[in-house]
């Protein structure tokens, strides 16, 4: 397991799987990588959820037939950036780093995530991440903002 820091230049490089984000609209990271990738954080963070129709719901109860409810963690996104960026997924966090190294380990492999970079405003969580993460991936490589 092998830990770097990056330089702000080499940021949107290959090299990771997985970034991981703090979703704060107010940090350089998320500004950056949002205009860049086409005001995708945007757009997905203001989309609603479309409910079922009363009509569906009617025929449900009716036949008896089970409604499935998927639970979303609200303090975690994860979108596919593929077609955006030199990786597979963007994480969007917030709230509790906690929440975010537990949902880190328990997507790993269902994801294939072997490395991951954090793009954060200052180092204060890199010594969480670093702890809770270093047995689960083989890389973890962190950015700045300039």
């Amino acid at each position: 397991m092998s830990v770097l820091n990056l330089p702000s230049e080499a940021a949107l490089q290959a090299g990771a799987d997985l970034w991981v984000v703090e979703n704060n609209a107010q940090s350089y990271w998320w500004n950056e990588l949002d205009f860049r990738a086409g005001f995708l954080f945007s757009k997905t963070l203001n989309h609603s959820k479309v409910k079922l129709p009363e009509v569906i719901l009617k025929l449900l109860n009716d036949t008896q037939l089970p409604s499935f409810s998927f639970t979303e963690d609200e303090n975690i996104l994860l979108l596919g950036t593929e077609s955006h960026f030199h990786c597979h997924w963007i994480l969007l966090w917030k709230d509790s780093p906690e929440k975010v190294c537990q949902k880190l380990i328990a997507m790993e492999s269902s994801l294939k995530i072997k490395n991951l970079r954090f793009f954060s405003s200052g180092g204060a969580l890199n010594p969480l991440f670093e702890t809770r993460l270093t047995a689960s991936f083989e890389q973890i490589s962190y950015v700045t903002a300039p």
